[in-house]
């Protein structure tokens, strides 16, 4: 049985950890990140079934080109750098933006 040397080691672990990323943004690569209402619900931390359907409708919204996918994104990467109550964050940020813009949510 040969050992392997701590360089070899680190080349395999790092090339297994690339191979997987790379992978994984190819899979995603068609939809962004804060288009994918999965995406958005781990990130935001959803915690009721209420707040997981609150972001399809928005994500539909979106998709359906009665929201501007802007308003989405930028309420989303607003929320996600807060440290608590992400959801929270990005329900108020979205429905002010789009009442701004004359959207009813």
């Amino acid at each position: 049985m040969q050992i392997m040397d701590r360089r070899t080691a680190l080349k395999t672990v790092g090339t297994a950890f690339l191979g997987g990323w790379l992978f994984q943004r190819t899979c995603w690569a068609d939809t962004p990140e804060w288009l994918n209402p999965e995406v958005l619900k781990a990130s935001l931390h959803t915690a009721s079934p209420e707040e997981e359907g609150f972001i399809a409708y928005v994500v539909e919204l979106v998709k359906a080109g009665r929201l501007p996918p802007e308003l989405l994104q930028s309420a989303y990467l607003w929320a996600k750098r807060k440290p608590k109550y992400k959801f929270q964050y990005f329900k108020r940020a979205i429905i002010q933006l789009a009442a701004a813009r004359g959207i009813r949510l």
